[in-house]
């Protein structure tokens, strides 16, 4: 799993400390990997440097959580077919 936050990193890693702490497991091995900066998913830039990133990732994500849409976009419409039609053909 990737997963993508738009903000709150640093919470969002503390989260799921807690999480596996409370279960009594062990993180290690667990390939869950945390983008550790906003990006702009439909900045050709950014969208470039996350493109690099996953071909260098092992072992390879399955799903990849954007959290929030709107915090990983900038000047799109997402109530609008074609914007979201063009985002979605990037992804």
């Amino acid at each position: 799993v990737l997963y993508l936050p738009s903000e709150g990193f640093d919470g969002f890693q503390a989260r799921i400390r807690a999480w596996f702490d409370n279960r009594g497991i062990s993180s290690a091995g667990v390939p869950l990997h945390m983008g550790a900066f906003a990006i702009v998913l439909n900045n050709k830039a950014d969208f470039a440097e996350l493109e690099s990133e996953l071909y260098e990732m092992r072992p390879k994500p399955k799903l990849i959580v954007i959290d929030t849409l709107t915090g990983m976009t900038s000047g799109i419409d997402q109530n609008s077919a074609r914007d979201m039609a063009a985002f979605a053909e990037t992804c």
